[in-house]
């Protein structure tokens, strides 16, 4: 345990604190009684916090003695100037991000409020600090803590970190449920990049989803590419495009397929003869670090919040990360532990959905109900195999070549665009 004597000389690199998470801070310690874990016998169990607090400097450097009870006694009398003062002096750009949030998925003021503090306590490293001295908490006490520390109705941040909140169905922060934790872990963002971003980059908030969440490429085919499943077409066609229009609500198309059989590329044709945007949700972050099924799903509910009133079309990739990752301590992939959760979801959603996968047997029954549509994507005979070949390859191969060429029964039309991509890259400027 570190402590700070009297003598010792100010740590390096003490961040500055603001006069919001200052006053949060002396929340905790004194109306929270994270005073006597802060305070020890002989000295402060945090020498940041202590110096950031400007207690150090307030000391006797003469007197060897550490006087524990005047230490309380002056953090009680400075906690009682700092909620005397009302000082707020949060950051602008942050509350302004979260003002913007609000506006697009509809928070309400304690909602904003709440989230501001979960992005601080992710970022500040003292506030971090400061919250752990209140130990692990149970949900209740996480509340409770939270109430305390924005001096309002605890009933009020129940309601607002409930399941049925804003906050939660939209992925933005969710309350960690399951057993007892320090308050950083009890409160789940969206990520650490969004937190990150919400600290650094006055934008679009749609843009606050870019660690996660990506928009479609264009098509490089079209839907001339696939006349093996026009009977789908005639369906789907009329029915996003009426979806569209109506704002419907809990639409969703399964289309599964071999890998290759461009499943992506046909979610990215539909959504452009459509008139709509396509945004897809990502399996990996910016950094390239692969997201669990889980936070996918986390992405995916921010999503649909996100773009609720807009003309939009989401693609999930590779559903098995949720349908059949059999990731938790039971063996139960990540949809059927939220499994109530989901199917609400696919009742509910307002932003059309494309839900892909290699197979359909990773799904449960009673998920594959709730598509609307179910497609299935085979590999596309031979007269339409060589038809996309003459379309990815022009100018790349002969005739006799691209008729061999389709001859291959498991020749997907991914497979070909990427060759032809990697050729062209090859070739002289």
């Amino acid at each position: 345990m570190s402590h700070l004597r009297r003598k010792q000389r100010t740590p390096a690199n003490i961040p500055d604190i603001s006069p919001l998470v200052r006053q949060w801070i002396l929340r905790i310690l004194v109306p929270l009684n994270g005073i006597n874990e802060f305070v020890q016998r002989d000295g402060f169990r945090s020498v940041a916090l202590a110096w950031a607090l400007g207690l150090a400097q307030s000391l006797d450097a003469d007197d060897e003695a550490f006087d524990r009870t005047a230490v309380i006694m002056l953090i009680r009398r400075m906690h009682r100037v700092a909620e005397a003062s009302n000082a707020t002096g949060r950051d602008l750009l942050l509350w302004g991000n979260i003002e913007k949030l609000g506006v697009v998925v509809d928070l309400t003021l304690l909602e904003q409020r709440v989230l501001e503090f979960a992005v601080l306590l992710s970022t500040d490293t003292l506030l971090n600090n400061a919250c752990d001295l209140l130990g692990e908490l149970s949900s209740s006490k996480t509340c409770q803590a939270v109430a305390g520390l924005l001096s309002v109705h605890e009933r009020d941040v129940r309601a607002a970190l409930s399941g049925q909140s804003t906050l939660s169905r939209s992925g933005l922060l969710t309350l960690n449920c399951e057993g007892k934790w320090t308050l950083g872990d009890k409160l789940n963002l969206l990520s650490g990049a969004f937190a990150d971003q919400l600290m650094t980059t006055d934008s679009d908030p749609i843009l606050l989803l870019r660690d996660t969440v990506q928009c479609g490429r264009a098509p490089t085919l079209d839907l001339t590419s696939f006349p093996h499943i026009a009977a789908s077409l005639a369906l789907l066609r009329p029915y996003l495009a009426t979806a569209l229009r109506e704002r419907r609500a809990g639409v969703n198309v399964f289309i599964y397929g071999a890998p290759g059989t461009g499943k992506t590329e046909l979610a990215r044709i539909l959504s452009q003869d459509a008139g709509a945007s396509l945004y897809e949700i990502g399996s990996q972050t910016a950094e390239g670090e692969p997201l669990t099924g889980a936070g996918r799903l986390c992405a995916y509910r921010a999503t649909q919040c996100f773009f609720a009133k807009r003309s939009v079309l989401l693609l999930f990739d590779e559903v098995e990360d949720i349908f059949n990752d059999s990731g938790s301590q039971f063996g139960m992939s990540t949809a059927h532990n939220r499994k109530g959760w989901l199917n609400r979801a696919l009742e509910y959603n307002p932003v059309p959905t494309f839900w892909l996968s290699n197979q359909a047997d990773c799904l449960d029954p009673a998920f594959i109900r709730r598509f609307d549509i179910v497609v299935e994507l085979p590999v596309p005979p031979k007269a339409q195999r060589a038809r996309i070949l003459e379309t990815v390859c022009e100018g790349l191969l002969e005739p006799n070549a691209i008729l061999q060429l389709a001859t291959a029964k498991h020749l997907a039309p991914a497979i070909v665009s990427r060759a032809a991509s990697v050729v062209r890259k090859l070739q002289p400027a």
